[in-house]
C-alpha cells in the first residue's frame, strides 16, 4: 500500500511528529512535498503504518491505566464501607485496644516525661504575639541526658513491663551524651535484669 495520498493529507506538524518518530533527519526543512518523499522513500511500508495507524493500545495505553487507577481507588475505598451497623460495631470491637484491669489505666511509656518538662513547640500565643521587628523569643532548653536519665530510673521502678521503655531512655541519654557514666550503668543493669 503507498502511503504518499494519506501522508499528504496529513497536516505539516503531523508529518513533523511522524518523521522525527521515524528517525529522519532534516525533517522540518523543506517544503511538505519533499517530507512525503523522503518519509516513503526511505522507511518500509510495515514501518509507516506503525506510525500512521497505530494500534489501539498504543493509542490508549495512558487512559487504560487512569481508568485501572481510579478502579482500584474506588474499590480500595468500597471496601472501607460498612455495610451495616452490626458490621461497623465488630469492626470497631476488634480493633478496640484493651487496657489493664486496674481502676487507672497504665501510661504509655513514651507518654511518661514529667510535667515540668520544657516544651520545644511554641504556643499559639507565643506564635500570635510574635512579630519579625521582635527579637526572636529565647531558645527553650533543649533535654539533656540527665532528664532521660532520671526518666529512665521512674520507668525502671515502675516495673519490668516497662524495662524496655527505660532502655530506651537509657539509649536517648547516651546519644546525647555518650560518656554518661550514669547512662551506662543504668543501661547495663537494666540489660541484666531483662535477662532474668
Amino acid at each position: 500500500m503507498d502511503y504518499r495520498t494519506e501522508l499528504s493529507g496529513l497536516s505539516r506538524n503531523d508529518l513533523n511528529i511522524i518523521a522525527r518518530k521515524l528517525g529522519i533527519k532534516n525533517y522540518s526543512h523543506g517544503p511538505k512535498e519533499e517530507l512525503v518523499e523522503s518519509i516513503v522513500s526511505t522507511r518500509t511500508p510495515k514501518q509507516i503504518k506503525k506510525i500512521v495507524s497505530p494500534s489501539l493500545w498504543n493509542r490508549y495505553h495512558n487512559h487504560i491505566y487512569g481508568i485501572a487507577s481510579v478502579m482500584g481507588f474506588m474499590l480500595a475505598v468500597w471496601a472501607l464501607i460498612p455495610k451495616s451497623p452490626q458490621e461497623s460495631q465488630r469492626l470497631s470491637e476488634s480493633v478496640a485496644i484493651t487496657t489493664p484491669s486496674s481502676s487507672e489505666p497504665a501510661p504509655h511509656p513514651l507518654q511518661t516525661a514529667p510535667k515540668s518538662s520544657p516544651t520545644l513547640v511554641p504556643t499559639p500565643t507565643q506564635i500570635s504575639n510574635f512579630s519579625p521587628s521582635q527579637k526572636r523569643p529565647p531558645a527553650q532548653r533543649m533535654e539533656s541526658a540527665l532528664d532521660h536519665v532520671n526518666r529512665a530510673r521512674t520507668l525502671l521502678g515502675r516495673g519490668p513491663e516497662y524495662y524496655s521503655a527505660a532502655l530506651a531512655e537509657c539509649n536517648s541519654a547516651l546519644r546525647l551524651e555518650p560518656k554518661n557514666q550514669a547512662a551506662i550503668e543504668l543501661r547495663n543493669s537494666i540489660i541484666e535484669l531483662q535477662k532474668q
